[in-house]
C-alpha cells in the first residue's frame, strides 16, 4: 500500500436538520475500517434528539458552539429573506431585528415566511408590520397578544 493511499481521507458531512436522520453519524461510524481517517462535519438545532452513544466521549474531538446572532446579524439574515418577498413601506427590518433576540437564522427565515404567507391569506400584495408581528406569535406562542413588533 502506497503512503499515498494510506493516508487517504474519507470525508462524509451529515446534516443533522431533521430527527431521523439526527443519529445516523453515529450508525455510520461503526461501518468503517480502522484503516480509514475519517472527518465528520455535523451540525444541528436540536441537539436535545441526539442519541447519547453518539456523543459519548472519543466520538468527536471538537465541538462548536454557536451562539444566536445578535441584532445587526439578524438584521442581515432578514434582508437576505426579505429580499425575496415585496416589503411595505411600514416594514422596518432593523425594528423586527431588535424584537426577534434568541431567534436563530432559520426562526428568521421562518418568520419571513409565515408573514409572507399571513400576507398572501389575506390578499395583500406586500408584506407589511402587522404580518410579521402575527407570524412571531405565531412562532413563539409565549408571547400571547401583542409581541412589541408594532
Amino acid at each position: 500500500m502506497t503512503a499515498r493511499r494510506s493516508l487517504r481521507i474519507s470525508c462524509r458531512r451529515f446534516a443533522l436538520e431533521v430527527e431521523p436522520t439526527a443519529n445516523r453519524p453515529g450508525a455510520e461510524s461503526n461501518s468503517f475500517s480502522a484503516h480509514e481517517d475519517v472527518v465528520v462535519l455535523a451540525a444541528t438545532n436540536r441537539p436535545d434528539v441526539l442519541d447519547q452513544a453518539l456523543l459519548r466521549p472519543g466520538r468527536f474531538d471538537r465541538k462548536v458552539y454557536l451562539e444566536m446572532p445578535d441584532r445587526e446579524a439578524r438584521l442581515a439574515i432578514l434582508k437576505i429573506h426579505a429580499a425575496r418577498v415585496a416589503m411595505a413601506e411600514d416594514l422596518d427590518l432593523a425594528r423586527v431585528a431588535e424584537r426577534t433576540v434568541g431567534f436563530s437564522g432559520a426562526d428568521l427565515e421562518n418568520l419571513v415566511n409565515e408573514a409572507a404567507l399571513l400576507a398572501g391569506r389575506a390578499r395583500n400584495q406586500e408584506v407589511g408590520m402587522s404580518e410579521f408581528t402575527r407570524a412571531r406569535d405565531k412562532i413563539v406562542p409565549a408571547c400571547g397578544g401583542e409581541s412589541g413588533l408594532v
